[in-house]
Parts: C-alpha cells; structure tokens; sequence
C-alpha cells in the first residue's frame, strides 16, 4: 500500500492526489459509496493482482474526474463479487469478469457517469488493468 502512496506523492500535491493519499494511508475514511469508497475497497492488494490494477486505475480516475459522476461505484466494488476477484491475477480471467461486471455496472446507470463508464468496453479494461497491475 505504501508504494501507491509513494506513487502519489510523486504527482505533486493537488487536492485529488491528497484525497487519495490521505485515504491510502488511513488519515480519512471516505464514503464507502463514493469514489474514493471504491478506491478504499481495491487498496492493499499484492502486486499483479486485479486490485493492484484497479486501485491505480481509480486513482487515475479520481484525480481527472474527483466524485463527479461517480453513480455509488464504491458500493459496486465493496461487493462480495468484486470483493472475491481481487487477490487474482490482474491478467487472468478474474480480470475479464471484473471489467464485464464493471461495464455491466455502467450500462445500469442512467447517468452521464453510465455513459461515459460504458464507453470503455470490458476488453479494453481488461487490458488497462493486466498492464497497470504490473507497476
């Protein structure tokens, strides 16, 4: 977990990054909706597994987009389901069916966050989350 925050550090200090950071560390529990809730959810994970990748890929989503359009994720990712998939590799099958779930997730949404969520095709976020669980 720290090598995350490490990561983070090394962006500057804005106040996304700080957000970030503040619950990486543990400084601040967000709303387990929320995105950063999500974020809390994926955090801890060894590396090359499914939650290394997804907690780097929210991070990237949350310093471009903050809380905006965030449709509860967090809720989505504290799931048992997703929850199950975490500790697999982040370039295996448990990869794939996150990013179905993920999309499938989006596409309930009825909101420019499920539109923009289902503009990322589960293919794509398998691939995105295999090659940032390898950092």
């Amino acid at each position: 977990m720290s090598n995350i925050v490490d990561e983070l550090k090394g962006m500057g200090m804005g106040r996304n990054v700080a957000r970030l950071i503040a619950v990486a560390t543990g400084a601040q529990d967000p709303p387990r909706h929320s995105r950063l809730g999500a974020f809390k959810a994926v955090l801890g994970h060894a590396h090359g597994t499914v939650g290394h990748g997804a907690a780097r890929a929210i991070a990237g989503i949350y310093i471009l987009m903050g809380d905006a359009a965030d449709d509860n994720i967090g809720d989505f990712f504290h799931s048992d389901e997703v929850q199950a998939l975490l500790d697999e590799s982040a370039c295996g099958p448990a990869s794939l069916k996150l990013a179905q779930l993920e999309h499938n997730y989006w596409g309930r949404q009825h909101s420019i966050g499920g539109f923009l969520g289902t503009r990322i095709n589960p293919t794509v976020r398998q691939a995105t989350m295999c090659g940032l669980g390898q950092l």
